[in-house]
């Protein structure tokens, strides 16, 4: 697996030894299962890949809009519509309404990134 951007500056990954290739812009998050990553896409597609979530961290770093809000878990910050508190808990709620919980350490860093990159969502 591996990233390229075109000359028009889209990035993709590369997967299945070149067979296939995904839109960066395209993933919404991708969750960690054990050696396997379940990536969730933008029309409500979704895939599975072999390769650990770690793999995909690497590749896709904040630089391209993408964070890990805790284990498990990396979010296209593209698709994140506000960080919802409930109790002690933070949650970031994705524009399809689906809601991710962060961990206490990562959702202020977070929150400090969005800030400090002035990135739009409601915090």
């Amino acid at each position: 697996m591996k990233t390229f951007t075109t000359s028009t500056g889209n990035a993709y990954l590369v997967m299945d030894y070149g067979k296939n290739s995904i839109p960066t812009d395209d993933i919404k998050y991708i969750e960690g299962d054990g050696n396997y990553s379940n990536f969730q896409l933008s029309k409500g597609k979704s895939f599975i890949s072999s390769f650990t979530l770690r793999t995909f961290t690497s590749k896709l770093n904040e630089e391209r809009g993408f964070f890990s809000p805790r284990k498990g878990l990396l979010i296209n910050l593209n698709y994140a519509n506000e960080i919802v508190t409930r109790g002690n808990s933070k949650f970031i709620k994705m524009k399809d309404g689906k809601e991710l919980q962060l961990s206490r350490r990562k959702g202020r860093e977070l929150i400090d990134f969005l800030k400090d990159t002035k990135w739009d969502i409601g915090v």
